[in-house]
Parts: C-alpha cells; structure tokens; sequence
C-alpha cells in the first residue's frame, strides 16, 4: 500500500476506474455545486412561506395565483435537488460527464425553461385575477420578480463557480490525469 502511495507497485484498489470516482463524494464539486444553487435554495425557502400564507386565498374572477406560487416553489426546490445530488455524488471534476451529470443538467435546464414558461402562465393568472384576496396580487408580482431574478442569479452563479471545477480538472489533467482510467 505505501509503495502504491509513493509511485511504487500499484495494488488492485489504485487501479480504479472513473466510473468508480464518479460515484464518491467530491468536496470541490459538492462546494461549488450547493453554493450554486444557493440563490434558488433561498427563494424556494421565501416561496414556501409565500405558498403556506397565501394557500387559500382566491380570486372570485380567474387569476389561479396560489397555484403560481405553488408551482415556482415546485421547480426552485427541483433545481436545488438536482444541484445537491450532482455534488453529492458526481464525483471529482474532470472533462467527463457521467449520466449523472447528464441527468441533473437536463433536468435544471428544463426546470428553467418551465420556469420561464411558468412566470408567462403566472402574469396572465395575475393580471385576469379579478376581487382578489388581501395582497394576494401583491404575493403574485412579488413570485413573478422574483423567479426572474433568482433563475438568473443562480444561472449566473453556477457558471462562474463552474471555473474552479474547471481549473482542478485542468490541473489533473496536467499532472497526469491521475483521477481517469489508468
């Protein structure tokens, strides 16, 4: 084992393939993936508070505003769930991708387009709704800012914190690709 360690002999166990790294747990990726999740983290939070306070207030006339909020809050908690799995268990960075990596980042992608598509769905449910109840409307604009805002802030997040994944891949790779196949 010390020979493996220091250059020598190679055991069975240092011979692991990538497939075997993707799986373990990454303190590199599991920082740099939750903290770029954190602003949704964040907003699903207000959301659920949101949702819990405003769940049964209504419109008399259309506007399905609880409906709104209850629906953002569903894709913000999906894209900080698809965040945390990709750092707990994507393994170390490299420039492979793993169905794992696939998974999540289809999965977050789709989740901000729906989420897009969602604020469209929720302007019209906020601007038809007629004799609504007390800052029901309110919560409704609040919801609709704040998706924006907060699907750009973790968009813009998770690309900038995707440059130190990039650098320790490119010093791995310089060194040897030491966490690759052998």
């Amino acid at each position: 084992m010390l020979g493996a360690m220091f250059g020598g002999d190679e055991d069975e166990e240092s011979n692991a393939s990538s497939e075997d790294n993707e799986g373990a747990f990454s303190g590199v990726r599991f920082f740099t993936e939750v903290c770029g999740v954190a602003p949704s983290c964040c907003w699903a939070v207000t959301l659920a508070i949101m949702t819990g306070y405003f769940w049964n207030s209504e419109c008399t006339v259309s506007g399905r505003i609880p409906l709104f909020l209850l629906l953002s809050l569903f894709f913000f908690a999906l894209i900080v769930t698809m965040g945390t799995v990709e750092g707990c268990y994507a393994g170390e960075p490299d420039f492979r991708c793993s169905p794992l990596e696939l998974a999540t980042f289809c999965g977050t992608i789709t989740s901000g387009i729906i989420l897009i598509v969602l604020n469209y769905w929720g302007c019209v449910q906020i601007v038809n709704g007629e004799s609504c109840s007390e800052h029901l409307k309110l919560a409704g604009w609040i919801t609709l800012v704040g998706n924006n805002i907060f699907l750009f802030s973790t968009a813009v997040t998770s690309v900038v914190l995707a440059f130190p994944q990039i650098l320790y891949a490119g010093a791995d790779k310089a060194l040897g690709d030491r966490l690759g196949p052998s």
